[in-house]
């Protein structure tokens, strides 16, 4: 994964993957474990870029959240139908009670959904999209 310079702080960061979803292996369990480190670590997100991740993102307590660019969700293409968008509903529902436009992360899912692409984790590393740290609040 490449980063901007400006991002140099991740090089020692502490990362944590849930995985695919098990029953020993629940989101909530992740993030109890993810926010234990709160205190001593920055907690940064990266999650599919899509409405659940974006929920998760959103719920997750991280601090900052790594994303594709503007550009890079501009431009990816994905083979097929993209149905995955369009089976979040519970999702689009949750994130819909932000009013604040101020907020970076509601500003890519305006576009993200204004385009109704799901772009998954192993899509922006595949395709090696450039991604961004930002500040989540």
């Amino acid at each position: 994964m490449e980063f901007f310079p400006e991002h140099d702080f991740l090089k020692n960061a502490l990362w944590l993957y849930r995985g695919d979803i098990k029953a020993q292996q629940t989101t909530s369990m992740a993030y109890q474990f993810f926010r234990r480190f709160k205190d001593s670590h920055q907690l940064v997100c990266f999650a599919d870029f899509d409405p659940k991740g974006i929920e998760i993102t959103l719920t997750s307590g991280a601090e900052y959240f790594i994303a594709p660019t503007v550009e890079s969700i501009k431009t990816f293409h994905a083979n097929g139908a993209d149905i995955d968008y369009f089976k979040q509903d519970s999702a689009r529902t949750y994130i819909a009670k932000y009013q604040s436009d101020s907020l970076k992360i509601l500003q890519l899912y305006s576009l993200m959904s204004a385009q109704r692409k799901t772009i998954k984790q192993e899509h922006m590393l595949a395709k090696a999209l450039t991604l961004s740290v930002s500040k989540l609040n």
